[in-house]
């Protein structure tokens, strides 16, 4: 098992930790957990510091067990039949030589990777026992975010200056309407910027409360960790982007007035139309005669 931290831990020769995992094991090489045929199980397993990895005051540790029930049990199995995940993981105060207090308040984040069963492209062991590795840890906890600005772009203040440049997706959590909702933003990673990642959402958002959750990436070169400092702290966002009244009023005067000029211009043309004499009367001789004609043709 490795886990992160974002402190050294080096200075401790012997860590003792307790794991609590569940273990979920199918007879079938299919690997199909949603049949009957499955064995589920859960266990507490003491673990043991090996070794670590120190860059920059973070640490990858190494940790392994010699439980023999769960080497026993694991070793009758394919790795595609089992699925194991760490549900609990506490310092293990009674067996650790070294009592010194800092260890009882280690926060612990299991994150989706406590499931053995994502495939992981890294293997942490080859990077801890290569002394000439230069892997890179980043990790950064968030302690402000800016309001949102034109086209829904914002700013995250870290506890460290950024490192590198990369960018990631972030995705943020809230509540709207009594509905869970997630907003991606696409954030950039420059160390031109200090201390500021600079973000941008994929749309507009509501005016409500968000979070961040914790993000997480690593390949064979480095690791990026991005999560909130206080994690019960929510962020109010407004990312609606309201045209200018300006534009408004400005807009309805232009058609306005090419509305008044399009009825000029039929008015005109009309009235081209029908000559210079404009409107004929009926002309009264022509009326005369014909009924004249008609009462003379009555007579005969």
């Amino acid at each position: 098992m490795f886990i992160l931290s974002d402190t050294s831990l080096k200075k401790y020769n012997v860590i003792y930790i307790k794991a609590t995992i569940n273990i979920q094991i199918t007879k079938s090489t299919t690997r199909n957990l949603d049949n009957d045929n499955i064995e589920e199980k859960n266990m507490i397993l003491q673990l043991s510091k090996k070794t670590e990895y120190n860059y920059k005051d973070k640490e990858i540790i190494w940790f392994t067990t010699e439980d023999a029930e769960f080497t026993e049990l694991i070793s009758q199995y394919e790795q595609n039949q089992i699925k194991i995940v760490v549900t609990n993981i506490e310092y293990d105060n009674d067996n650790s030589d070294n009592k010194d207090k800092e260890l009882y308040i280690f926060d612990v984040y299991l994150g989706e990777n406590a499931n053995n069963q994502l495939e992981q492209e890294v293997d942490f062991s080859s990077i801890i026992t290569n002394e000439l590795s230069n892997y890179s840890i980043s990790i950064y906890k968030v302690q402000d975010i800016s309001s949102c600005s034109d086209e829904y772009k914002f700013n995250l203040t870290t506890n460290i200056e950024v490192e590198g440049n990369d960018e990631v997706t972030l995705v943020f959590k809230g509540n709207h309407r009594n509905k869970d909702i997630q907003n991606k933003a696409l954030c950039k990673l420059s160390s031109k910027n200090k201390k500021i990642i600079s973000c941008q959402f994929e749309r507009e958002i509501p005016n409500l409360n968000l979070t961040l959750n914790d993000y997480l990436s690593f390949d064979s070169n480095k690791l990026i960790s991005i999560s909130l400092e206080n994690k019960d702290i929510f962020f109010s966002f407004n990312c609606e982007v309201e045209p200018p009244i300006a534009a408004i009023i400005f807009i309805a005067t232009i058609f306005l007035f090419v509305v008044i000029i399009v009825i000029i211009i039929i008015i005109v043309i009309n009235k081209k139309g029908r000559g210079e004499r404009g409107y004929e009367m009926p002309n009264n001789s022509n009326v005369n005669n014909v009924l004249g004609l008609s009462s003379g043709n009555a007579s005969k």
